[in-house]
């Protein structure tokens, strides 16, 4: 992660990583249809980079003239992602929105497989134990 930024053209001499977001799939799959690395090399088996936030240091908030906030989020790649982004069913977001009480039928609705990735967290994780939304 170190060569990211310099190999994307960024200045971390202006911009600071406050957070690196991983997210794994909520679908449950048999052992079976899952293509998992037997390396021990592989450096994780359940997480997935999806993205970072970045800030402007105060440097770079005097280059800029604004103390710019970046969140960069990369597209589906992985397999399992593609599963769960394929599941267009419309779905309640108490995680996203909260709870819209004895309102069911003026709830904001979010797609299940999003859903699943953005909120989804594993406390055994490494790289998961917060949601990508947290």
């Amino acid at each position: 992660m170190e060569n990211l930024f310099a190999r994307a053209g960024l200045n971390l001499l202006k911009y600071k990583v406050t957070k690196y977001i991983y997210a794994t799939s909520s679908m449950p799959l048999l052992d079976t249809f899952i293509l998992k690395s037997w390396s021990r090399e592989a450096w994780n088996k359940e997480s997935n980079f999806r993205g970072y936030i970045i800030v402007a240091t105060n440097k770079g908030k005097v280059t800029l003239g604004r103390r710019d906030i970046v969140v960069s989020r990369r597209g589906t790649i992985q397999t399992l992602e593609w599963v769960d982004e394929l599941q267009f069913l419309l779905i309640p977001g108490p995680k996203i929105f909260g709870d819209r009480g004895l309102l069911p039928l003026f709830q904001p609705l979010v797609y299940h497989g999003f859903y699943g990735i953005y909120t989804s967290e594993d406390p055994r994780s490494k790289f998961n134990q917060a949601s990508a939304r947290d």
